[in-house]
């Protein structure tokens, strides 16, 4: 997680990108941050493409929300290579 944040362990949990998950929890729980960080550690650690990953959300303000925190996180990432690989398909995501 980038943002100088101690994440609890069911946060912790979430970012295990060793298994499937489906996090819920309330408003301002870190639901939103969390998924954003495990988004783009399976793209710095495994060998996919954004169009290859399903991440959905209740609302289409949600989905909107979690693909501008990713294409922000991309763009301030040191890995010029993964912001190279995958920013422009983030951007054309649905």
């Amino acid at each position: 997680m980038n943002q100088s944040i101690n994440p609890t362990p069911n946060q912790q949990r979430a970012l295990d990108i060793g298994r499937h998950i489906c996090v819920t929890a309330g408003a301002g729980s870190g639901k939103t941050k969390v998924l954003v960080d495990r988004y783009l550690e399976i793209l710095r650690q495994e060998n996919i493409t954004p169009e290859m990953v399903v991440a959905i959300t209740f609302t289409d303000k949600a989905a909107a929300e979690m693909k501008g925190r990713i294409i922000e996180e991309l763009n301030e990432a040191d890995n010029a290579e993964l912001r190279k690989r995958h920013i422009e398909q983030m951007n054309s995501a649905p």
